[in-house]
């Protein structure tokens, strides 16, 4: 009876262990649920120039991968892209949200507290320093509501691996910007 008990009790041991070795090599659900986009690490890419591609602080990328103080960016390795906040400090609480296909740019935007106005999108390749900028549209949108638009994205742009989309504010000048991987 000691003989089988023992048996018993190692296999109960031995199941614990690899389910907890699993349950650590398993994506964290939380984290998924906080990713904006992924980014697929290329050669020559720095934590910095990472976070300044998507106007992000590193601490917040590396947040949310779980990357330690140490971290070296590994060729090929996936990061989660963690949503931005927003650039409008007259109204913390807008949102832009930006989603697209290889033809289509879908924006987003709550949490607007004054009255309803008018922004103006705007879209260009992030590898191009200075200027580059295509008008999309505008986007009317009203306060407390969410808006949501879909402008086409143009030829020049399409299989541009990176955006950088901005709606600005026509009444006050203030800009919103996202930097998203296009598909």
């Amino acid at each position: 009876m000691k003989t089988i008990l023992k048996a018993t009790l190692r296999h109960s041991l031995a199941v614990v262990i690899v389910l907890s070795m699993l349950l650590v090599a398993l994506p964290q659900t939380a984290q998924a649920a906080t990713c904006d986009s992924y980014y697929r690490i290329k050669s020559g890419d720095t934590k910095s120039s990472i976070a300044e591609l998507f106007d992000l602080k590193w601490s917040d990328i590396a947040d949310a991968n779980d990357l330690g103080s140490g971290y070296i960016p590994k060729v090929g390795q996936r990061l989660c892209i963690p949503e931005k906040s927003t650039d409008d400090e007259d109204n913390p609480n807008v949102k832009l949200k930006v989603t697209t296909t290889h033809t289509l740019l879908t924006l987003t935007i709550t949490g607007l507290s004054d009255k309803k106005t008018v922004f103006m999108i705007r879209a260009r390749d992030t590898r191009v320093g200075v200027g580059g900028w295509y008008k999309l549209g505008r986007m009317k949108v009203k306060k407390s509501a969410t808006n949501k638009d879909q402008f086409a994205i143009p030829t020049q742009l399409q299989k541009t691996p990176y955006l950088q989309v901005c709606a600005k504010n026509s009444t006050t000048n203030e800009m919103i910007c996202r930097t998203i991987v296009h598909p």
